[in-house]
């Protein structure tokens, strides 16, 4: 797991973003805690979001994938890839969210 410099985190845990990432590579438990990825498994897609104790699970422990969004709930992770979305279009003109991440947001 890694993640971006420069994460998009959700209003309701902004203050614990570096705590919470920390966290989540030892592999602790946190509740209602929703983690936004490109595709893992393969490159159908753009972003993927998942529950973070289901990346606790071997099959996740051994990908090497990229965290681009933490959001305090399910909610909250849709409205977070909304704003990914918005941002990466209003800068570039297009949906690629993988080139924006890379050349616009420096990560």
């Amino acid at each position: 797991m890694r993640f971006y410099k420069r994460v998009y985190l959700s209003p309701e845990i902004r203050l614990f973003g570096k705590r919470i990432q920390k966290q989540l590579k030892k592999g602790d438990f946190i509740p209602f805690l929703h983690v936004i990825t490109f595709p893992i498994f393969g490159d159908d897609g753009m972003l993927e979001i998942y529950p973070a104790y289901i990346l606790q699970q071997k099959v996740f422990r051994d990908e090497d994938y990229l965290v681009v969004g933490l959001a305090g709930s399910r909610q909250t992770a849709f409205l977070l890839v909304k704003n990914i979305v918005t941002d990466c279009y209003e800068a570039t003109k297009t949906a690629d969210i993988r080139t924006y991440l890379e050349k616009f947001v420096r990560m």
